[in-house]
């Protein structure tokens, strides 16, 4: 009787989606070097690979990473978050060779500049998941670029189905270009922008106002943000289950309460005692005579 060895296997079927896409980049190098046939193997998977992440690969060159995206044209997600070898012109070539990416994390990639963005932006139409966490080069004409052509405000046929967006630490970013963001992607349902220094309540008031479906939202830093924005969010975003509002200090437990009301997880521990002074604040107002 004759034994089934492992390239017998169906690779279609069984062996790239159910064994080597669990593999880690390491593993596929080293099955390269095992035989010829593993080599094509290899090869031969990595062309029609749809899952590249090498956030936790921190050590590897650019030749590798080549070897990993030529040819290859269905990838749907891409992580290269810390990329010391990221530039324009790579990423480029995949970006526009793979139009159906729906993740993309480009976290901390600081060789990268604004153009990449006006790449993915042609290029990607049904992107659902945006990260540029900590990408300084991300400028106010490249976001308001990508808002006006895949947002509800743009030309293109496929309207976007953008649910995440993560920006925190991308301090050009302003007011205005985060009014025409959240205009323009209504079904996020993931927004961070923490860290953004120059938002105000005018970016809380947009939120309200355009984001009804958004489920965790990260204020993190924006110290110009108070109360008066936020009791906005809670009133007309009710679906918010986790809310960021470390080093807000315009932030109180005031507008706080409601979302501690309906459970949302919060990064601030109750504050008890500005809480009581609130209270006796309210009804010592509350016991003074009319004049």
């Amino acid at each position: 009787m004759h034994e089934t060895e492992f390239l017998d296997l169906n690779r279609s079927d069984i062996i790239f989606p159910h064994i080597l896409s669990s593999l880690s980049v390491e593993d596929w190098f080293n099955l390269r070097c095992v035989s010829r046939e593993f080599y094509n193997l290899i090869h031969e998977f990595l062309s029609c690979n749809r899952r590249i992440d090498l956030s936790k690969t921190r050590k590897y060159s650019e030749n590798v990473f080549k070897i990993l995206t030529n040819g290859c044209r269905t990838l749907r997600y891409l992580d290269i978050s810390g990329s010391k070898i990221a530039t324009d012109q790579l990423i480029r070539n995949l970006v526009k060779s793979n139009p159906n990416l729906s993740y993309i994390n480009l976290s901390n990639c600081h060789h990268l500049t604004s153009g990449i963005l006006q790449t993915i932006t042609i290029r990607n139409r049904r992107l659902e998941r945006l990260i540029l966490q900590d990408c300084h080069w991300v400028t106010r004409e490249s976001m308001d670029y990508h808002a006006y052509h895949q947002g509800l405000g743009g030309t293109n046929e496929i309207k976007s189905p953008l649910v995440e967006l993560i920006l925190t630490g991308c301090w050009e970013l302003t007011d205005d270009i985060l009014e025409k963001l959240v205009l323009n992607f209504p079904k996020l349902k993931v927004l961070r922008v923490g860290k953004i220094y120059s938002l105000t309540d005018k970016t809380a008031v947009a939120i309200s106002e355009c984001l009804r479906n958004i489920e965790v939202l990260d204020l993190s830093g924006c110290w110009r943000i108070t109360d008066s924005g936020l009791q906005l969010i809670s009133e007309y975003c009710p679906k918010i289950r986790q809310l960021y509002v470390d080093e807000c200090r315009g932030i109180t437990e005031k507008s706080l309460k409601r979302f501690r009301d309906r459970k949302v997880k919060i990064d601030r521990a109750l504050d008890e005692a500005t809480l009581k002074l609130e209270r006796m604040r309210l009804g010592f107002k509350h016991d003074l005579p009319a004049i």
